[in-house]
C-alpha cells in the first residue's frame, strides 16, 4: 500500500468517526449540553439507604413496568403534569434499580408504607401486580423518594396532538381479601388536588371480584365494555365498586354490574356524589380544603397527598380524608351476595381522558386494606392549615367541608 492510500484511509476514518459522534449529538440534544456546560455543585447529603441493585437482563424483559428503552418510547421528555420542573422528567427509559418488597400480608389484612429508600426503582420482586398501558400509549408504575409513582403518556408521539387518549394504569396487590365483620375498608395516601390534573386526569380506588382489568387493546377473547371513561368500567362481568377521587375536591363512586353493558346501557347499578343520591341519607362529598387539600400549580404534591378511606358495607358508602369523614351515603341498594361474601381485588387506578399534557405523573404512597384502626390522616396534614383550589373565585372556595345532611 502506498503512501497516498494509507493518507486516504486514515482520512476516511476519521470523516466516519466525526460523522458517528455528530449523530449522536444530534439525536441527545441533552448529552450535547451536558458534555458544552459545567457540571453544577451538588451538596451531597448522607441518607440511610436500603441495598439497591441493578436489574437483570432477565429482569427487564420480564417486567411489566420497564417499557423497551428505545428512542421512540423515551419520549416525552417534557415535565409531566402533576410534577415540579426540578423534578424528574417522564421515567419511560430511567427505571433500571429494583429493590426490596415493603409490603406485608396479615390475616385477610395488608400494609405497605412503601418507605424503601429507593430510587428510580421498579416493581419487580414485590407482591404487586402491575397493568400498565391500558388504552393508552405507555405507562410505568416507579418507587422514588420513599412513595411511589404513575407517568402517563397517553398518546404516542406521532398523535401527540390528537389528545384523543382514554386510559390508565392499575396497581394491585396479589391477593385478595373478604369483608371483615361486614366492612371493607381500603387507606390509601394520594395527591388527588393537583391543579394540573385538570378535569383530565384522576386516581381511583377500585374493588372487584375480577382478577384483572379488561380493556379494547388487551388481545383475548373477553368483550371490553363498549364505552370506557372509568377504571372501574374495565371489569365486565364482574361485581366492581370504584371511587373516582378528582382535583376540585369531590368524589363521584359507582357500583357496576356483572354483565359486558355499557354504564348508561344497564352495566351500572347506581353512581352517587354529593348531587348524585341513591340512598336514604347523603353526607358531604366537597371540600373547603381543609381535609381534601389543594395543590396549586407549582406547589410540591406533599402539599396534598391525602390520606383516603373508603369504607364499605353492604348497604353504605364512607369516605374518610385525613383522618375525618369526608363523604357518605347510607340505605344503598344493597350489594350483592357475590361481592359481600366474595373474594375481592384491590385496585389503585390512574387514569386520564383526553389530557391536553404529554405526560402526567400520579403521586401515591401507603396502601393499607382491612385495617381495624380508627381512620387517620396522612403525614405532615395540618388541620389548621387549609390549603385554596387554585383559582380562589372556583365555586369550591364558597363550600363548607361538609354539605348539609339531606334525608329522603
Amino acid at each position: 500500500m502506498n503512501h497516498t492510500s494509507r493518507i486516504v484511509m486514515i482520512f476516511s476514518a476519521l470523516l466516519v468517526l466525526w460523522l458517528f459522534t455528530r449523530s449522536i449529538f444530534s439525536t441527545n440534544p441533552a448529552l450535547h449540553r451536558e458534555m458544552r456546560e459545567p457540571s453544577p455543585k451538588v451538596e451531597v447529603v448522607p441518607m440511610a439507604m436500603a441495598p439497591v441493585t441493578q436489574a437483570t437482563n432477565s429482569e427487564l424483559s420480564s417486567a411489566s413496568t420497564l417499557p423497551q428503552a428505545t428512542p421512540v418510547a423515551c419520549w416525552p421528555e417534557a415535565t409531566p403534569a402533576g410534577a415540579l420542573p426540578e423534578q424528574p422528567a417522564p421515567v419511560f427509559c430511567s427505571i433500571i434499580n429494583t429493590g426490596a418488597d415493603t409490603s406485608t400480608y396479615t390475616d385477610n389484612g395488608w400494609f405497605d408504607s412503601f418507605d424503601h429508600d429507593l430510587s428510580f426503582a421498579d416493581f419487580s420482586g414485590t407482591s404487586y401486580r402491575i397493568f400498565d398501558a391500558l388504552d393508552v400509549y405507555q405507562s410505568v408504575h416507579w418507587r422514588h423518594a420513599n412513595h411511589w409513582m404513575v407517568d402517563i403518556a397517553s398518546d404516542s408521539q406521532s398523535h401527540a396532538d390528537d389528545n384523543n387518549a382514554m386510559g390508565g394504569a392499575m396497581l394491585s396487590p396479589n391477593r385478595t381479601f373478604t369483608f371483615q365483620n361486614g366492612k371493607f375498608v381500603v387507606d390509601t395516601d394520594f395527591a388527588a388536588g393537583i391543579a394540573d390534573y385538570e378535569p383530565g386526569a384522576w386516581g381511583e380506588i377500585i374493588v372487584s371480584t375480577g382478577d384483572h382489568p379488561v380493556y379494547h387493546a388487551l388481545d383475548t377473547n373477553e368483550n371490553a365494555r363498549s364505552d370506557m371513561f372509568y377504571g372501574y368500567e374495565m371489569f365486565p362481568n364482574q361485581w366492581t365498586v370504584g371511587c373516582r377521587l378528582h382535583f376540585e375536591s369531590h368524589t363521584i363512586c359507582a357500583l357496576m354490574r356483572d354483565n359486558e353493558r355499557s354504564s348508561g346501557d344497564g352495566g351500572r347499578v347506581w353512581e352517587i356524589s354529593f348531587f348524585q343520591v341513591e340512598g336514604d341519607t347523603v353526607f358531604g362529598g366537597y371540600s373547603d380544603g381543609t381535609y381534601f387539600r389543594f395543590c396549586k400549580h407549582g406547589d410540591p404534591d406533599m402539599k396534598c397527598r391525602d390520606r383516603f378511606r373508603l369504607e364499605l358495607t353492604r348497604t353504605s358508602l364512607t369516605i374518610y380524608a385525613n383522618g375525618t369523614k369526608y363523604f357518605e351515603q347510607t340505605g344503598l341498594p344493597a350489594l350483592p351476595d357475590a361481592f359481600v361474601n366474595g373474594n375481592l381485588h384491590v385496585y389503585l387506578a390512574s387514569m386520564v381522558n383526553q389530557h391536553p399534557a404529554d405526560t402526567v405523573r400520579f403521586h401515591w404512597d401507603q396502601l393499607e386494606v382491612n385495617s381495624t384502626a380508627a381512620p387517620s390522616a396522612a403525614p405532615g396534614f395540618t388541620p389548621d392549615e387549609p390549603s385554596e383550589p387554585a383559582d380562589p373565585s372556583d365555586p369550591i372556595a364558597d363550600n363548607f367541608l361538609y354539605l348539609p345532611m339531606i334525608s329522603q
